[in-house]
């Protein structure tokens, strides 16, 4: 078909037969594009930019490694649901910081409650100290994402505590 000024010369079917050749991989096109905007699969775990432990970490054994997740699990869950109650049961009982300073007001609590726990990492100790390293990646609701490792630890009484980074 040739174009003459923005004219195409030729009948209207000849048109009509044109576009119809091309539909098909705009449609295509345009299906393409609406379904990369999607999320049409189920969330996975983005490991991505998670830290990674030193050379000298030491890794756990595998009832060790679940039980250490799932208590990080559950203290990121109990942040992003706002239970300050359950985020209190992972406070140290002899530190002299109350939770309060550490979340002093309700603007402090109210931006990280609601995270979205993006991935947990595999937990690692370092050195002879008896905390566990785990990290993690969290989303807040503002967008910000955070990758760091939250350090807990298991004392005699077996009851996990949070020591620190987060």
């Amino acid at each position: 078909m040739f174009r003459r000024r923005g004219r195409y010369l030729g009948s209207a079917a000849a048109r009509t037969k044109d576009i119809m050749k091309i539909a098909p991989s705009l449609f295509g096109l345009i299906t393409v594009i609406f379904l990369a905007g999607c999320n049409t699969t189920a969330p996975q775990s983005d490991t991505t930019n998670l830290p990674t432990p030193p050379i000298n970490a030491e890794l756990l054994t595998p009832p060790e490694s679940t039980e250490a997740s799932q208590a990080a699990r559950s203290f990121l869950e109990a942040v992003s649901k706002n239970d300050w109650n359950e985020v209190a049961m992972f406070w140290p009982p002899n530190d002299q910081r109350r939770l309060e300073d550490v979340f002093p007001t309700k603007q402090s609590k109210s931006f990280v409650g609601g995270l979205r726990i993006v991935s947990l990492g595999k937990p690692y100790k370092e050195g002879s100290h008896p905390w566990v390293w785990v990290p993690y990646k969290v989303q807040y609701t503002n967008g910000g994402v955070q990758a760091n490792n939250l350090r807990i630890q298991k004392p005699t009484d077996g009851h996990w505590i949070w020591e620190g980074g987060f």
